[in-house]
């Protein structure tokens, strides 16, 4: 977990309002964010271990292989919650000008179920890119779609994907018991209000406009 709020600053102090910045990221037309969806921002483990009790310290689930294709499978996925503040926090990245891609292991079958979730669940969305194939052909297929992406930021929960990412970009790792062996290059967060906290922090325009909403 991240130490405190100044340590995030520390990681975060770039994903400001572009007009406010003076970066190689204000000559790019377009500046992404690269999500995880399952763990990152849905509960699907929250889910799977209320229907099979699976372990979180084993990463993947030891599910049947096939189960998320399979209609139980697709039942999880859209019934499924996301995690607090998730919405809040990547629509509150949007309204900054960052776009926010979704790149995701699941299979390509479960695309529209994806993008239909994100919707009812309003957050936003410029792009899903769902990826087939085996855990290690996928991971290493995921690995390039991110870095194509040349992302701001990553946010992800899989230890082996996070690690590969770390150093060259910035990356957020939801915390789990599975991905906790991974302590160097991320920033490891519990909970999306430690994100968006960070997000508000470092943009003083934002933070005076919520503050006179209230």
């Amino acid at each position: 977990m991240i130490g405190n709020l100044v340590t995030a600053m520390k990681y975060f102090g770039f994903l400001r309002a572009k007009k406010r910045e003076k970066t190689k990221w204000e000559r790019r037309d377009t500046v992404w964010i690269a999500v995880d969806v399952d763990n990152t921002v849905a509960t699907t483990n929250l889910e799977l271990v209320r229907r099979f009790d699976v372990s979180l310290k084993t990463y993947p689930s030891k599910l049947p292989p096939g189960f998320f294709d399979s209609r139980e499978g697709r039942r999880v996925l859209q019934e499924v919650q996301p995690f607090p503040l998730a919405e809040k926090t990547l629509a509150t990245l949007a309204g900054l000008g960052y776009r926010i891609a979704y790149v995701t292991c699941r299979s390509s079958d479960a695309l529209f179920a994806t993008i239909r979730w994100l919707q009812v669940h309003h957050f936003p969305v410029d792009q899903v890119v769902t990826i087939s194939g085996d855990l290690a052909a996928a991971r290493k297929e995921k690995l390039n779609v991110i870095r194509s992406l040349d992302p701001a930021a990553v946010f992800e929960d899989d230890p082996w994907v996070a690690g590969n990412l770390a150093g060259a970009f910035t990356v957020w790792l939801k915390d789990w018991p599975y991905n906790r062996k991974l302590t160097q290059g991320v920033i490891r967060f519990k909970s999306w209000q430690e994100v968006f906290e960070a997000t508000v922090s470092t943009n003083p325009g934002l933070a005076l406009a919520l503050k006179e909403k209230r």
